[in-house]
């Protein structure tokens, strides 16, 4: 019987680390597809921090929906309400987080115009993800 459990454990730990593995694969294959998409045609790159601040934020944004809010909302028995409701929330605290990381990438020494380019120029391209 323990020997039964314990290769369980080994199988489960093999199948987490697969699937962890997975998952990081694929999301450096969607990284790198958006980036040279972005960049065949704007033509344009950015900095590394940039790229790793806001890919790291839509990462957390999926698990998190994933994860939390959609596994809360089906225990719930008024799903109907709950998952609108977290989802709402979820958008708020992203927009929230994506408005305050716009800002320290946009360079807090610049004037406020300058920001404000900046910010506008990343909103329109990584506003759609929280939706």
């Amino acid at each position: 019987m323990t020997i039964d459990l314990q290769s369980n454990a080994d199988n489960s730990t093999a199948l987490n680390r697969r699937m962890i593995l997975s998952h990081m694969l694929g999301w450096v294959l969607f990284i790198l597809y958006e980036i040279s998409f972005i960049h065949v045609n704007s033509g344009t790159t950015y900095p590394l921090l940039n790229y790793l601040c806001y890919y790291t934020l839509n990462i957390l944004l999926f698990y998190v929906n994933a994860h939390v809010v959609l596994s809360y909302a089906t225990e719930s028995n008024r799903s109907y309400v709950t998952v609108p409701a977290l989802i709402s929330i979820e958008i708020a605290a992203y927009l929230v987080v994506k408005y305050i990381l716009d800002y320290f990438l946009a360079d807090a020494h610049a004037d406020f115009f300058s920001q404000l380019k900046y910010i506008k120029k990343f909103l329109a391209m990584n506003g759609y993800r929280g939706m």
